[in-house]
C-alpha cells in the first residue's frame, strides 16, 4: 500500500491515488508528501482475547446450518 507522510504537519495518507502527482501534496498544509510502499500487516488488539477455537467452530456450524436451511 502506498503511504504518504507530510514532514510539516505529520499527517499520513494511504492509498493507490498517491501514485498520481496531483495527490502527492498534503491537503492540510500544501507540503509535498514523502511517499513510500508499506506492507500493511493485520494486527490483533492485545486487549481483546481471542475466543476459544471450540466456540468459533460452533458458531461456524450454526451459520452453516442456517444457510443450508435457506436452500432446502
Amino acid at each position: 500500500m502506498l503511504v504518504g507522510k507530510c514532514k510539516k504537519c505529520h499527517k499520513r495518507y494511504l492509498g493507490w491515488a498517491l501514485s498520481k502527482t496531483e495527490y502527492q501534496t498534503c491537503p492540510n498544509c500544501g507540503t509535498k508528501l514523502t511517499i513510500h510502499n508499506e506492507t500493511m500487516e493485520p494486527t490483533l488488539d492485545s486487549k481483546t482475547p481471542l475466543p476459544p477455537l471450540e466456540k468459533c467452530e460452533k458458531e461456524w456450524q450454526n451459520l452453516l446450518e442456517k444457510s443450508m436451511a435457506i436452500f432446502l
